[in-house]
């Protein structure tokens, strides 16, 4: 039994909610009954009456002809307002909107939790053309895409094997899931220190993604832009953008180092973790 500074008991019920909610990941997004209350250690007839309630104020909803269960709109409605990520987000949104301008793609800003790449901030350099997927708030694979590849690479080897081995994921053809392949390029990401990604997530976009280090000189972060694969992907030996994602992985880690974030860690709570408990 957990006690907070007031020693007033913790709700029960909504410890469990946020449990049964955390039984949903990336590479699991619909579940049915069974699963999530396996999962989640809950009875069925509990977890059912908490997804019913859920379902209810919009945070999970229920494929009608499947009866799986998966995430509803409101968690990412409730991700954008989160205190910490928001005073986070005031502080780089000027870079990442600098680089969007500069490069004219949408410039991304995440880090790992859950083993999947978190979109903190993303800014949009097209008006004409904006991106839709990954959103603020949203996880996504890390074998796919420039930012999260190099947030892959950079994990620990413990945190990397089991990535590879239970959460890379096809999004489309071109998606890279052997743990050979994903090795490989590891040392290629990190010799280099960029990564670039061709169609991997959707089909029609790539996107280039570098590190950014904090205060002890580990990763704790990638920026990274997007946009359609004819404008990122240039016949040269680097992509046009890279001095610009450079120069702004530059500034975000000064940013972060003046926060204190070192080694994944600031004000004791983890921006950056590759082996972070759900």
């Amino acid at each position: 039994m957990t006690y907070d500074l007031d020693g007033v008991l913790p709700v029960r019920s909504v410890e469990r909610a946020a449990t049964l909610l955390r039984s949903f990941t990336p590479d699991r997004p619909w579940l049915g009954l069974a699963a999530i209350s396996r999962m989640a250690a809950l009875d069925k007839t509990t977890a059912r009456r908490l997804l019913l309630t859920l379902a209810d104020a919009g945070f999970v909803v229920q494929h009608r002809e499947r009866r799986e269960w998966a995430l509803g709109l409101a968690v990412l409605e409730l991700a954008a307002a989160v205190p910490q990520a928001g005073t986070l987000r005031e502080a780089i949104r000027p870079v990442l909107a600098g680089l969007a301008a500069s490069t004219r793609m949408t410039a991304f800003f995440s880090v790992v939790r859950n083993d999947a790449a978190l979109c903190i901030e993303r800014v949009n350099g097209l008006p004409e053309f904006e991106i839709k997927w990954w959103r603020v708030g949203e996880l996504i694979p890390l074998n796919c895409g420039g930012g999260p590849r190099v947030l892959l690479s950079y994990l620990p080897d413990e945190a990397f094997d089991r990535i590879v081995k239970v959460r890379a994921v096809n999004r489309t053809q071109y998606s890279e899931t052997a743990r050979k392949s994903l090795r490989e390029a590891r040392e290629r990401i990190r010799a280099r220190g960029w990564e670039l990604a061709v169609n991997d997530f959707v089909d029609g976009l790539s996107g280039v993604g570098v590190p950014v280090f904090g205060a002890d000189g580990a990763v704790v972060a990638a920026v990274s832009v997007s946009g359609l694969t004819p404008t990122v992907v240039i016949e040269s030996t680097e992509p046009a953008c890279l001095p610009a994602l450079r120069d702004a992985a530059d500034e975000l880690g000064a940013i972060l180092r003046a926060r204190g974030h070192r080694n994944g860690q600031a004000a004791n709570r983890p921006l950056c973790s590759g082996d972070e408990s759900p």
